[in-house]
């Protein structure tokens, strides 16, 4: 109870905050499915806001869909929520990127999933520990920092103790 309290002054004040929980309904994936959080529990996830339009989120989608494919999705998976590009575009999005990519797709044509994250710009990225809760929150890309993100995952994916962390 104390804690539903805490992300709802949270997300009233400016948004989900680290150390906190996010909300588990993230969407629906490409085949129309429901997707929680709490089906992804135990594995670190990556929820990337992006758009089609922005080129820094283009470059960054393709840097998680190879961490991700290193790694393996039983460890960690990248929920790619498409921000506020309306479902016909999201359904071309889709066929573009085909079988070319593994990350999960999800819609957020009217950014009401991005609404309790206080998104104003993307790329927005948070990124959950195998807990359940908020590890890092990330606005922008920059490919410079993405060693210090991937120094970041692994310390993440270092906590079951399993191998295979991913390579810089």
């Amino acid at each position: 109870m104390l804690t539903s309290l805490m992300l709802l002054v949270g997300m009233v004040l400016g948004g989900v905050k680290v150390g906190g929980e996010p909300p588990d309904y993230i969407g629906k994936d490409i085949h129309g499915n429901e997707v929680r959080l709490s089906q992804y529990r135990g594995r670190v996830v990556v929820i990337d806001f992006w758009a089609s339009w922005c080129s820094p989120c283009r470059e960054e989608l393709a840097v998680l869909d190879r961490i991700q494919r290193q790694v393996s999705p039983q460890r960690l998976v990248v929920l790619a929520v498409n921000w506020r590009e309306g479902s016909n575009r999201f359904r071309q999005i889709v066929e573009v990127l085909g079988e070319n990519t593994k990350l999960t797709l999800l819609d957020d044509a009217k950014g009401s999933i991005s609404a309790p994250y206080n998104i104003h710009a993307i790329p927005f990225v948070v990124v959950i520990g195998m807990d359940g809760k908020i590890a890092d929150i990330r606005r922008g890309f920059s490919k410079s920092l993405t060693p210090q993100f991937v120094d970041e995952l692994n310390k993440l994916l270092a906590v079951d103790a399993a191998p295979a962390g991913v390579a810089q």
